[in-house]
């Protein structure tokens, strides 16, 4: 029997879309949910990507929401931390950090989400100025992933905005040093020596590693051009 309330409710007032293209699109994700015989959760998670890319939150997180109660517990945690990553995009941190609690109580079983909602609690922490607190579920997310820079990237920021500085500055090397990095970390590390110069005189070779990290971060520049 076909699922007869796929649509959220309630619906959300469509605004003009930018061509017949997208229209289109739109038209097409819309009509492979609702034919159907029940909700596919990948069809809705591409029509929340489509209205992402297109600049049409209000109608994403519409059709999100629902998912936040689906009968598979994967549905639920992934609606959870889109949800907080757009709260994070319109620069809305307590919202993210209240979808990103209320994703963990649902204790993600695939590590990866579970890594990213530890993680993005941790920033959108920081931003509002919890930084102790942004310390703990940064570190949460290193137990679960220890290879991936985001956490070490985020616990840096969380540890100086405690003062910390000299184990700011080691979690940003931690950071550069990652496979899977990008310049944001060594900026946030010269940044920080920069305005803190006595880190470098705490550890004598940490000279060198900024070189190395200025060095990894040429070679990735060079990968990508």
């Amino acid at each position: 029997m076909k699922n007869s309330k796929v649509r959220p409710e309630p619906k959300v007032e469509r605004v003009a879309v930018r061509n017949d293209s997208d229209a289109e699109k739109e038209d097409s994700l819309i009509a492979a949910i609702e034919a159907a015989d029940r909700v596919s959760v990948d069809r809705v998670f591409d029509l929340v990507k489509f209205y992402q890319n297109t600049g049409r939150p209000l109608e994403a997180v519409a059709w999100l929401e629902p998912l936040t109660g689906h009968h598979i517990p994967s549905a639920r945690d992934l609606a959870w931390l889109v949800l907080g990553n757009m709260a994070e995009q319109a620069g809305d941190f307590a919202k993210a950090v209240a979808y990103y609690e209320r994703g963990l109580q649902e204790e993600p079983r695939k590590r990866l989400v579970l890594y990213f909602m530890h993680n993005n609690l941790g920033y959108s922490l920081s931003k509002v100025g919890e930084y102790q607190r942004a310390e703990e579920h940064c570190r949460a997310a290193i137990a679960v992933s220890n290879d991936r820079y985001n956490a070490h990237k985020n616990l840096g920021i969380a540890l100086e905005g405690q003062g910390y500085w000299f184990a700011a500055a080691l979690a940003y090397v931690d950071a550069v040093t990652a496979d899977d990095c990008d310049a944001r970390p060594l900026i946030h590390l010269e940044n920080l020596i920069a305005a803190h110069p006595e880190v470098e005189k705490l550890l004598p070779r940490f000279t060198s590693l900024m070189e190395s990290c200025r060095r990894l971060e040429q070679l990735r520049l060079k990968r990508f051009h």
